[in-house]
């Protein structure tokens, strides 16, 4: 089912392993708090996911933009209600912790990120 890459670099020398600089455990606990069923997960999978998360996190590290990848359940496992209500709490959850946060303005380059 499509290409699988296995110790491969995603991104030609780029560090081998990169993370989100949120600060996940109290996001999720936050959700939790709310009634969020919800999980914390360090496999973005072994397709497109993998590779845009890791070309995100990697095209934003030079802006320190934080970057996050969030696989949504499909309906069956959780209906439309439900995930709106998550996705609305998670962006809640990331707006209060960037709020708080230092703010670092990107200079400009003249080119898009990437």
């Amino acid at each position: 089912r499509g290409y699988q890459c296995c110790g491969e670099e995603v991104v030609a020398d780029s560090a081998p392993v990169m993370f989100c600089s949120l600060d996940l455990p109290k996001i999720l606990a936050e959700m939790h708090d709310r009634g969020v069923k919800c999980e914390m997960s360090t496999d973005a999978g072994r397709f497109l996911c993998n590779y845009v998360f890791f070309h995100s996190l990697h095209a934003a590290k030079p802006f320190d933009i934080p970057v996050l990848f969030v696989h949504v359940p499909p309906f069956k496992d959780m209906d439309h209600a439900a995930q709106v209500v998550g996705l609305l709490c998670l962006f809640m959850a990331i707006a209060r912790q960037l709020r708080d946060a230092p703010v670092s303005v990107p200079q400009r380059s003249g080119r898009l990120m990437g």
